[in-house]
């Protein structure tokens, strides 16, 4: 063994044991701090000290002695950016790239521009607003991808009316039906709601409409078709 491959080993290996050191400590206090909860990640932060905690698209970071637990955003003084919002945003971005478009229902123009995510609730007002503007939206280029979020949870009447329109023979004729108030055809079968709703509570959504841009940027409540492809146009392509 060459000599400077032993100095860099006497240099690394105290560092790792130093880093497996502080993993088991975090881990221990994260343990105690949330036991219901399990991290999906844990790893150096963007500034020395700390370590990055991530559950589902939230981002925490804790000490390396596991004492100090923090909620918040760092900020860069010198890009007047927040390292927390970037970080989050690629997380959000990833989890809705992970959704099957074809568990979604989609209007879209003939060759949209840009597809947004929409999580929505066919019973909350802003999001029959919206739906009532869905041809703006399409002309304007933007396609809008459903995907199901029922506010008042599984088992309700909002859920089963989810579960109806996914379920019909035309569900985008049933979702402007039934975002109009009108009755339609109860009906069950096999569906992705449950589904949709796992990633809307992994993104931290608790209203609706919240609409995902594809780099991941979420933007809660209505949004008219030309501010939102203004917003789209400005760097969120």
């Amino acid at each position: 063994m060459s000599r400077l491959i032993v100095l860099l080993l006497v240099l690394i290996l105290p560092c790792l044991a130093l880093a497996a050191d502080d993993m088991e400590k975090i881990k221990e206090s994260l343990k105690a701090l949330v036991p219901e909860l399990e991290p999906d990640s844990i790893k150096p932060g963007p500034v020395e000290g700390l370590y990055e905690v991530v559950f589902g698209t939230r981002v925490f970071y804790i000490s390396a002695n596991g004492r100090y637990f923090l909620q918040g955003n760092i900020l860069d003084t010198q890009t007047k950016t927040s390292l927390t919002e970037d970080r989050q945003t690629t997380l959000r971005a990833k989890l809705v790239q992970s959704m099957d478009e074809s568990d979604m229902i989609v209007f879209s123009p003939e060759s949209p521009k840009h597809r947004v995510t929409v999580f929505t609730d066919i019973d909350c007002g802003y999001c029959r607003k919206l739906h009532r503007e869905i041809e703006a939206y399409n002309d304007a280029g933007i396609a809008i991808r459903y995907a199901a979020f029922p506010r008042s949870g599984p088992d309700t009447p909002s859920y089963f009316k989810a579960v109806s329109v996914w379920c019909g023979e035309d569900q985008k004729a049933l979702m402007t039906l039934a975002k109009n108030g009108e009755s339609f055809k109860q009906s069950k079968c096999e569906n992705p709601i449950d589904g949709h709703m796992d990633v809307a509570t992994k993104l931290g959504i608790s209203g609706t409409p919240t609409i995902i841009l594809e780099d991941g940027t979420m933007m809660p409540g209505y949004v008219p078709a030309q501010g939102l492809l203004k917003v789209l146009e400005q760097g969120h392509s």
